[in-house]
């Protein structure tokens, strides 16, 4: 029976990026309902987003290595890199917290039996096959975006196509074949990341959406106001891009002089961000509120009446955005700006998502605001609070982990 579980996350504690939210809502759900799990973490503090209370995810978890690292190219880190090479054969940037883990492990391993590895965000997988091929530990490996980073789609990277290096193609094969179950927060995503992978069979994939965690704060009351106030949450930094939404709004703008809307963003914006608005005449539109920690600003989003998602202009989304299960968190209907094909507007033909734009076309968020305004006026059961959606709930979640758990039992 799978009891004792060994986190492999670097961003899951401190709780200040979206990777170390996911994470961190897993170890909650996990620890809660009474897996021991001991967790080889790092420091995160380049971030924008200031820590949280890391006690209300990690209460429950039975023990905590945080490593203090720096990825400044120094003598340290050089060194550190030539290690993790030797120690395992791989090297690339960033590899270095790896080795770290890998030496801290060992030092567990010798007093306690682990059941599995879970390997969650970059190099901790490089950590996991090491670890799982010498002890012989069951290995889930968690896959929130594409690796590595040069397979992500155009424009943040060159594909699924993308030229690796000898090193690369040789870790990615073995990271396919080697972890024992593969975990992706949605099917486009694994379908994409299949075109390149060497995972030997379909069935030992699971789709695990971002959980929604039950009474993590305190739903704020909503401002009963005339204006219709939509919230974005994150960052909008190259590839993403708000010009199509302040073109959008201002065209809408045109054809409705007299609506009252509010767009507030809550994160980081690329330096032009400010100019922007100028340039649009959107000043009186637009608002830019500096971020909380993570629960704080969850506290802030609940008061508004619309979340909305704003996606880099691809091909097709692959992405399941961490703020989707925010705003499912914080229970407000969404509003995506996306592309055509993709993760989001599959959402929204199952009504997960209220209210769909095309990112390319600044009509189709001036259509949206136009539908998205009456409703606000005439349908405001569509602005109540929103019930989350099954495979969000913590508890489909858990025993969909519980499922996973069987199976790789039961193929020992």
């Amino acid at each position: 029976m799978i009891k004792k579980i060994l986190f492999l996350a670097p961003y899951s504690v401190p709780v200040n990026n979206p990777e170390a939210i996911c994470n961190a809502k897993l170890l909650k759900i996990l620890s809660e309902a009474g897996y021991e799990i001991d967790v080889i973490s790092k420091n995160n503090n380049h971030v924008y987003i200031p820590n949280t209370n890391d006690n209300i995810f990690i209460e429950n978890v039975f023990y905590i290595k945080q490593f203090i690292l720096k990825n400044k190219i120094n003598i340290k880190t050089i060194i550190d890199h030539i290690k993790v090479f030797i120690k395992t054969g791989y090297v690339y940037k960033g590899a270095h917290w790896a080795l770290y883990a890998i030496n801290h492990s060992e030092t567990l391993i010798k007093d306690k039996k682990y059941d599995l590895i879970m390997s969650r965000s970059p190099s901790a997988e490089l950590a996991a096959l090491y670890l799982s091929k010498k002890y012989k530990i069951k290995w889930i490996a968690n896959w929130n975006d594409p690796y590595p980073d040069i397979c992500y789609p155009p424009p943040y990277g060159h594909g699924p196509k993308a030229k690796l290096g000898g090193l690369q193609k040789k870790l990615l094969q073995k990271v396919s074949q080697q972890a024992n179950i593969h975990t992706f927060p949605s099917k486009r995503l694994r379908d994409y990341m299949f075109q390149y992978m060497s995972i030997k069979d379909i069935n030992s994939t699971f789709i695990i959406p971002h959980a929604c965690i039950d009474n993590l704060f305190n739903y704020k009351e909503k401002e009963k106001s005339s204006i219709l106030r939509i919230i974005h949450s994150g960052n909008i930094t190259y590839p993403r891009s708000p010009i199509s939404l302040f073109k959008g709004l201002n065209l809408f703008k045109e054809q409705a002089p007299n609506a009252n809307i509010e767009i507030t963003f809550i994160g980081k914006q690329d330096e032009n961000f400010t100019n922007l608005i100028k340039n649009y005449n959107l000043d009186d539109n637009i608002n830019i509120i500096t971020p909380k920690d993570y629960i704080t600003n969850l506290e802030i989003m609940s008061k508004f009446d619309l979340a909305l998602l704003i996606e880099a202009n691809m091909e097709e989304g692959i992405f399941l955005p961490t703020k989707l299960g925010d705003y499912m968190q914080c229970r407000l209907p969404i509003w995506t700006i996306s592309p055509k094909t993709g993760e989001a507007n599959d959402l929204y033909k199952d009504r997960s998502i209220l209210y769909f734009s095309d990112v390319s076309s600044h009509e189709s968020i001036a259509d949206s605001l136009k539908i998205i305004y009456s409703d606000y006026l005439t349908k405001k059961s569509h602005f109540q609070r929103r019930n989350i959606i099954e495979e969000y709930q913590q508890d489909y979640i858990l025993n969909l982990y519980k499922k996973i758990f069987n199976i790789i039992e039961n193929n020992q």
